[in-house]
């Protein structure tokens, strides 16, 4: 049993990894219909919106956008496309989606540690952890079986 939930975790990474989503983020002008332009451009590209988030701050009239999305991308045509349908102080920019290191710090508690482990290793939480820090050793057998450092602080 163990073996085959290893098995589907690999093809679970490998599907992950293949299928890397890209990050949009657009700063300008507020004005009608940008999230309409933006949205119909990426939908023209055949591009799939995973998750859209978007703000204006209405102090300083600023639009703020932050869009993932995956499929085979151009980035010069989509950017180019916006651009022509965007106020002209837009800054816009196109990256692959990274994952960010960090380290986590544990006690004796194995819950929330393995849930965050978890989510690391399937792709829901978009993180590479560097080590395991822990005032016990408790949890040194997670750390393990995930192959991730772990380093025991003795608080004595």
């Amino acid at each position: 049993m163990r073996r085959s939930v290893l098995c589907l975790a690999r093809e679970l990474k490998t599907f992950y990894i293949k299928n890397k989503s890209v990050v949009l983020k657009i700063t300008c002008s507020d004005a009608k219909g940008l999230i309409y332009y933006i949205t119909k451009t990426l939908y023209r590209h055949n591009l799939n919106i995973i998750r859209n988030d978007e703000y204006v701050d209405k102090t300083t009239g600023q639009f703020f956008m932050r869009t993932e999305f995956d499929g085979d991308t151009d980035h010069a045509r989509i950017i180019s496309d916006l651009e022509s349908k965007l106020p002209g102080d837009a800054r816009i920019s196109i990256s692959d989606t990274k994952k960010n290191k960090i380290i986590l710090m544990a006690s004796k508690e194995h819950h929330c540690l393995q849930d965050i482990v978890t989510r690391c290793e399937y792709g829901d939480l978009p993180a590479k952890i560097s080590c395991i820090i822990s005032n016990h050793d408790v949890l040194k057998i997670i750390a393990e079986r995930f192959d991730i450092p772990f380093y025991h602080v003795c608080h004595t």
